[in-house]
């Protein structure tokens, strides 16, 4: 009722990283139980996540996506990726939830690399793979900020456009409040589409 009376229409329904040393709320112990609650108590439109490559906590990719398909039936929307640096990923992933019956638009997540330590952290974090050429490329200008600022903009650039030619219904990128680099991707994808 609240989220209504602000004018909420949207939510990402997550479970969250379980937090360390704090009590935990066990309300909602995944984010399907949420979806579900979602969808009996507001007309929210709802979206998840997906992992291409699966949740780090996940034993296997396929499981991953029954949990998916449960929070897809469960209510939700639309779903929006984990980050990932290889399309073939992406793809797989959508052909995967296909075959499930999974027919929500499903948005892949870029992230654009402007800081070598960033792509480090949130490659672990987020158990992704960095391609070999990427990750060869980065680690020789590790050093050199502006290079790997341009050579992230131009990758999730070309990264893009490949998504875009699929037919991926939109973009959703982490910024980690560096939007200079997505405004700049924006403008390339806008350039090469246009001409």
């Amino acid at each position: 009722k609240t989220l209504k009376s602000l004018d909420v229409k949207n939510i990402l329904a997550l479970r969250g990283d379980m937090p360390e040393n704090q009590k935990i709320y066990n309300d909602f112990k995944y984010a399907s139980e949420l979806v579900e609650y979602l969808k009996k108590e507001s007309s929210l439109s709802i979206a998840v996540a997906g992992y291409p490559e699966g949740h780090k906590e996940c034993e296997s990719i396929e499981k991953d996506i029954q949990y998916l398909k449960q929070k897809v039936d469960n209510g939700a929307d639309v779903i929006f990726t984990q980050l990932f640096f290889n399309n073939s990923h992406f793809i797989s992933f959508v052909e995967k939830c296909e075959k499930q019956n999974i027919t929500v638009p499903i948005i892949p997540g870029i992230l654009p690399v402007t800081n070598y330590k960033t792509l480090e952290k949130m490659s672990t974090l987020c158990k992704v793979e960095v391609p070999a050429k990427m990750a060869q490329v980065l680690e020789k200008h590790k050093d050199d900020k502006d290079y790997i600022k341009q050579y992230g903009i131009e990758y999730a650039s070309l990264q893009c456009k490949e998504l875009l030619e699929t037919g991926v219904k939109g973009l959703h990128f982490y910024t980690l409040n560096k939007a200079y680099a997505t405004s700049e991707i924006l403008k390339n994808i806008l350039y090469t589409r246009t001409n």
